[in-house]
């Protein structure tokens, strides 16, 4: 397991400690988007406060992982469609290739001319083999925006947690002075009503 440092980030003017064993430049990226679509929220409606705002944002940036993740899977099977029919391409330019070595033992004429098939066929074997590895690419970048949506949508699950228990704590407080105000007002009855 790689190693874990601790930073600090900002999300909504409130700082947090996270453990990542990113580099500051990503860090800093997440953190801006985070950032940019809380504040878009606040900004496109008033009555957003900071927890709604942060609680939409989740939902906009969960709502890209799983399209993501919908979008990459479409593409792995496109891939293992593509590659199937690469497959297929491939053992038919192999049995081209061999024919074409049988017939090389013909007159010269015909070995030029068997010559030029089989460059030609080892020409479309490499464009098939170049596009493989351009599907390949494509599937690992994918693969790197899904891990980048997976740990926004931790970071952003740790910060809904940590505003749910500053809620109940509120609530609890809240109660409490409910009691207290209540008390007061039934002794302040009672030395009136004296």
């Amino acid at each position: 397991m790689p190693d874990m440092n601790k930073v600090e980030i900002v999300i909504d003017n409130e700082r947090y400690s996270v453990f990542t064993d990113e580099d500051m430049e990503y860090i800093k990226k997440v953190e801006n988007l985070i950032n940019t679509q809380v504040e878009y929220f606040k900004n496109s409606n008033k009555r957003f406060n900071s927890h709604t705002s942060v609680i939409f944002t989740s939902f906009v940036l969960a709502d890209k992982y799983l399209k993501s993740i919908r979008q990459l899977g479409e593409i792995e099977n496109k891939i293992k469609k593509d590659f199937k029919t690469t497959d297929e391409e491939n053992e038919k330019l192999k049995e081209q290739i061999e024919k074409i070595k049988k017939h090389f033992k013909t007159t010269d004429e015909e070995n030029e001319k068997f010559k030029k098939q089989l460059e030609k066929i080892q020409k479309e074997y490499s464009s098939v083999c170049e596009e493989k590895e351009k599907y390949l690419e494509e599937l690992l970048i994918k693969n790197n925006e899904t891990e980048l949506f997976e740990e926004t949508i931790k970071k952003y699950k740790h910060i809904l947690d940590e505003r749910s228990k500053e809620i109940i704590q509120n609530k609890i407080i809240i109660e409490e002075l409910k009691k207290k105000n209540k008390e007061l007002e039934d002794l302040l009855d009672i030395e009136t009503s004296s």
